[in-house]
């Protein structure tokens, strides 16, 4: 399946990043991206799972942009402290 015509849950995918296309747009290493990703990581805290991977043995894994920007954009800010609810 080309990257263009591969879904995830029904809906259509027009563009995907690499694990080094994410890395690069956060500023963070491909490790670091990686760790977000990680099923080690509290699911509220999880990046989006990988839909596929690039072709070839050295082929890198690839996520959807679209999802990718959405979660980054609902992360907290720099030392947010996610432990503490106010209760109103």
């Amino acid at each position: 399946m080309s990257p263009a015509t591969e879904t995830t849950d029904g809906v259509p995918v027009t563009e995907l990043w690499t694990t080094t296309q994410c890395a690069q747009h956060f500023g963070v290493t491909r490790g670091t991206w990686r760790d977000y990703v990680s099923t080690g990581t509290p699911a509220h805290l999880r990046a989006p799972a990988a839909v596929g991977r690039q072709p070839g043995r050295a082929g890198e894994s690839l996520f959807p942009a679209d999802a990718v920007r959405a979660w980054h954009a609902g992360r907290p800010g720099r030392g947010a402290r996610t432990d503490l609810r106010t209760e109103r």
